[in-house]
């Protein structure tokens, strides 16, 4: 059997059995790649130097990360056969991935100057469906499928609170779905001008369904386009959640409270995650350090 119609195989039958549509967007991503590289082998001809010779391809255009992640979702079937008695041999034991010493981790988030600015730079306009999803997770930190799934029954006009207790899929067919820890649901604070835009927005155009039909890709791209014409950092969405924390925890906001904010299943997370400073907050406590040693 050629090693691609085992795999597509494997898909199939794994496919059904409820994957997060994120999880099989990962594998449908690493098929198709597969596909156009390793057609031609049959599965007892995939071997660890076929596989090396495969990272060191798609190194050539990926960062480490992105081909580990997708050598991952590839030895999954291989590995499977081989524990099945299909093939002799596991030919996915100790590759090796080409490490650019070079290779920068790129920034995900504003610095503390910029995410100021930033929020400013929203709070004079007018702002749009996709425009307030983007403000919402600057101010709450929320992830996108969060704030996809929310309807106005979960929205405290009032209180200026919001309950979220679900997540939608990015991708369609949509789905919301509980989210996948207990700590995920959660009742957050909003600062009221949030509320006064989005009251705005619903007064202008009537259109109660809020995000529960828009494709995650758009906002994203209205992301992408606010960043490129206003001189600001190029983040993902994500990327406002990261800030967001950081902003607290630097600020002197404590951890506890912005693990449970966050909905994280506990304090280590938060800090393991979030815990980094922005530059100038580590010039700053750079400085003071120097500061104790002046006797």
């Amino acid at each position: 059997m050629l090693f691609i119609n085992f795999y597509d195989q494997w898909l199939q039958k794994h496919f059904k059995t409820g994957l997060a549509d994120s999880t099989v967007k990962t594998h449908e991503v690493t098929f198709n790649f597969a596909k156009r590289h390793l057609s031609q082998y049959r599965l007892k001809d995939i071997t660890r130097s076929v596989l090396q010779d495969y990272i060191y391809t798609l190194s050539e255009t990926r960062q480490t990360s992105t081909v580990k992640l997708m050598m991952i979702s590839m030895s999954m079937p291989l590995k499977e056969a081989f524990h099945d008695g299909i093939i002799s041999k596991d030919p996915t034991y100790k590759l090796k991935y080409q490490i650019n010493k070079n290779e920068e981790k790129k920034k995900n988030h504003f610095e503390l100057e910029e995410f100021i600015r930033f929020i400013k730079f929203m709070d004079q306009y007018t702002l749009d469906l996709y425009d307030l999803a983007i403000y919402l997770s600057t101010l709450s930190g929320m992830r996108l499928g969060e704030i996809l799934a929310l309807t106005l029954d979960d929205l405290d006009f009032n209180n200026h609170t919001i309950n979220i207790s679900k997540t939608r899929s990015l991708v369609r067919p949509f789905k919301t779905t509980p989210p996948k820890t207990p700590t995920s649901k959660r009742v957050v604070s909003v600062h009221e001008k949030f509320f006064i835009k989005l009251q705005a927005y619903l007064d202008k155009t009537d259109h109660n369904d809020l995000w529960i039909n828009v494709l995650a890709e758009s906002i994203t791209k209205r992301l992408t386009r606010l960043n490129q014409l206003n001189d600001f950092s190029k983040i993902t969405f994500h990327g406002l959640r990261h800030t967001h924390a950081s902003y607290l925890i630097n600020s002197g906001i404590d951890t506890a409270y912005v693990s449970k904010r966050l909905g994280h299943a506990n304090i280590g997370t938060t800090q393991r995650v979030y815990f980094h400073f922005f530059k100038t907050r580590f010039e700053e406590e750079e400085t003071k350090t120097m500061d104790l040693f002046k006797f």
